[in-house]
C-alpha cells in the first residue's frame, strides 16, 4: 500500500547525489576506465536482475540512466529512469505501447525492440547493457550511422561496429563480455543478467 498525507498518495525515494559518469571516466586509461565501468555493470546488471526476477522489462537502458554516487571514495550505480518499463509476462494486453511503435534510444536498443517494443523481453535490456559499456568504455555507440539517411535500415541491416574496432587495445575478455551481449539473436545472448554478472565478476577478479 502506498503512503498518504491526507487523501494524497506518494512516494519517498532515496535522493541520490549523482555526479557525472563521463567527468569520472574521460580522463581515465582505457584500462583503469574499463575497470570502473566493469563494477558499475556489475551493480546495474545486479539492479535489473531485481527487476525481471518481477516481471519488469526497463526498456531504455542507455549511459546516462544509471545514477552513479560517490559514497566513502567508492562509486555506486543505481538504474533509474523506469518510465517505459512494461510487464513483459502480459506482453500486448495494456495497448500502452502501440504495435508499430519505437520506444527508447535507438543507439542502445535492441532489433527486436526496434520491429516490437511491445514484446520487449528481458534480453532487450542485456542488449542495451552491452552498448551501454561500449559507449562508457570507447566513447562512441555501438552503430556507424553517419553514412546513413535511413539509420533503422542500417540498425536492422548492418547490426554494431565490433568493439575490438573501436578500442582495439581493449583485452579480448572484456570484448567478448560486449559482444555477447549485443547478439542479434535474443537466445545468443546472455540467459539473464545475473548471468551477465556473473561473467563480469570473474574479470573484475
Amino acid at each position: 500500500m502506498l503512503p498518504c498525507h491526507g487523501s494524497r498518495l506518494y512516494i519517498a525515494m532515496e535522493f541520490v547525489d549523482a555526479i557525472d559518469l563521463e567527468d569520472v571516466l574521460k580522463p581515465l586509461s582505457l584500462k583503469r576506465r574499463t575497470r570502473v565501468v566493469l563494477g558499475l555493470m556489475r551493480q546495474i546488471l545486479d539492479g535489473l536482475a531485481y527487476a525481471h526476477g518481477r516481471d519488469l522489462v526497463h526498456r531504455d537502458i542507455k549511459p546516462r540512466n544509471p545514477l552513479v554516487s560517490r559514497d566513502d571514495g567508492k562509486l555506486n550505480a543505481r538504474l533509474a529512469d523506469f518510465g517505459l518499463a512494461k510487464n513483459f509476462a502480459d506482453a500486448g494486453m495494456s495497448q500502452i505501447s502501440s504495435e508499430h511503435e519505437i520506444k527508447g534510444t535507438l543507439s542502445y536498443i535492441a532489433p527486436e525492440q526496434i520491429v516490437n517494443c511491445r514484446y520487449a523481453k528481458p534480453s532487450a535490456d542485456i542488449f542495451s547493457v552491452g552498448a551501454t559499456m561500449y559507449t562508457l568504455i570507447s566513447g562512441k555507440t555501438i552503430y556507424n550511422l553517419s553514412d546513413h539517411e535511413t539509420p533503422i535500415a542500417a540498425i536492422l541491416n548492418e547490426g554494431p561496429v565490433p568493439l575490438c574496432v573501436r578500442a582495439p587495445d581493449l583485452p579480448r575478455s572484456v570484448s567478448k563480455i560486449v559482444d555477447k551481449a549485443l547478439a542479434a539473436e535474443p537466445g545468443d545472448r546472455f540467459e539473464s543478467a545475473e548471468q551477465m554478472r556473473r561473467s563480469i565478476e570473474k574479470l573484475l577478479r
